[in-house]
Order: structure tokens, then sequence, then C-alpha cells
């Protein structure tokens, strides 16, 4: 078995900073794949090989506050009669679904760990696509823009043409969290926002984002003055909240 490298065909979206060719090349400062803020799911990344391939095991290091509720791994390959994949899109490419796994919310590591996941394909899994469909997030007071995020992407398998690697240092080196980088820091710095505020919040900005394909631009001045303020509102309940868990453990009662 070996790495198996690839390009990024697709995905559903991507933050300016976190695009989604950060997954092909990954080390220990490797900024990897974001969605776009408030985004639709689930969220679709499509990985092509530089040839057919046979893939054993597919390990993903997950964001350690931006994380997907499931992840489900499809395996592409050309359809009978067609000897080439296509220039673009994937017309002509069967998807044959792998199966899927769930992650944990990370409340238990205070969101500081990020979770590791190997999975094994139990079957034969031939193909030049590997597809992942990121279903919703969890959400959490740190995830202020509902966002998904991936730190790498590996396949191990056989195959791929003359790019494909020997097995490197493990992703478990990756898993524990190395301080924030500046934009995520300014995320933080932001304030953290109360879990129950974050659905309405991304009901609002879909909302607006709708106001404004639609050129109602009145409605969509109004949602984001909305939008600003039940943030501010979800700050101070996070505030709230975390001051009165610290009176507990305080035994300070008055």
């Amino acid at each position: 078995m070996s790495l198996i490298p690839y390009t990024v065909a697709s995905c559903s979206s991507e933050d300016e900073q976190h695009p989604a060719r950060e997954l092909q090349s990954f080390h220990s400062q490797s900024r990897g794949w974001q969605s776009s803020r408030f985004c639709d799911f689930p969220q679709e990344i499509v990985l092509k090989f530089g040839g057919p391939v046979n893939v054993q095991q597919v390990q993903l290091l997950s964001h350690q506050f931006k994380i997907a509720t499931r992840i489900e791994l499809f395996v592409g390959s050309l359809a009978e009669g067609q000897a080439e994949p296509p220039a673009s899109g994937f017309e002509g490419i069967q998807f044959s679904r792998l199966g899927h796994f769930s992650l944990d919310c990370n409340e238990r590591s205070k969101f500081q760990a990020r979770e590791l996941k190997t999975v094994y394909v139990p079957r034969r899994a031939d193909g030049l696509y590997l597809r992942l469909l990121l279903h919703k997030c969890h959400v959490n007071e740190h995830n202020l823009y509902s966002q998904l995020g991936l730190l790498a992407v590996r396949v191990i398998g056989d195959g791929g043409g003359d790019g494909e690697r020997p097995l490197d240092a493990p992703l478990s080196r990756l898993a524990t969290r190395p301080p924030l980088a500046p934009e995520e820091a300014e995320e933080r710095a932001g304030g953290a926002v109360d879990g129950g505020v974050m659905a309405l919040l991304h009901e609002l900005h879909r909302d607006k984002e709708e106001a404004v394909r639609a050129e109602e631009y009145e409605h969509a001045k109004a949602l984001k003055t909305r939008i600003e303020e039940l943030r501010g509102v979800g700050v101070e309940l996070s505030s709230l909240e975390r001051k009165k868990l610290a009176a507990v453990q305080r035994e300070d009662y008055d």
C-alpha cells in the first residue's frame, strides 16, 4: 500500500483563506479546507486520482470545532463503454457508496483536539475519483458561521499512476491543535456565540442571501441588522453561561 496523490476536482464551497486545494499537500502547518460561511448542507468534495486506483484506506483529520456530524464516502469509476474520464465535470462517472461515519462534537476536549478518522474499505473499491459528502455541522459556540473544516484527507491503496508515495509521518501528529491561525484567533476574539443562537443566525443569513438574489435590498439590509444584533445577544449569553459555570466550580453562589 502507498499514499495516493490526488487533485481536488470540485467542491461545493470554500473559504477564501482555506481553499480546497490546501488538501492536496498537507504538513504540520497545513491550513486545510473550510466551507464558506453559512454554507448549505451537505457539502461535497470530489478528489481525482492520476489513474485507476484501488482504495483500501481513507484518513480524515477534522477541524477542532468546524465539525461535520457525518461524512459519506463514494468511489467513482468510468461507466461501461467509456474509455476516458471527462475533461471537466463528471458525466459518465458512476459513484458507488462505500459507507459513512460520524464525528464527535468534541466538547470533551473543549475543542482543543482534532479528531482523526481512519476508514478501512472492507471490499475492493476501484476507481478514478473519491467523493466526500459532509453533512451539517455540530453546533457549538466557537463555530460562529456554521462552517465545516478538514485539515487533511489521505487516501491509501494501490495505483494512481507514477505519483504514488510511500507512507510518511502519521496524521496523528497533527491531531493536537497548534496555536490558532491569525484569522481564527480574530474570529474567536469576536466572542463565542451561544449554541442556541447559532441555528437562528444560519437561517437569517440564508434569508438575507435570498433577499439579495431577489433584489429586495431593503429587506436584506434589515436582516443584516438583525443578524448583527442577534450575534451580540448570542455572545452575551455565552459569556454569562461561562461565568455561571466558573462560579459553580468555585462554589461561589452569591
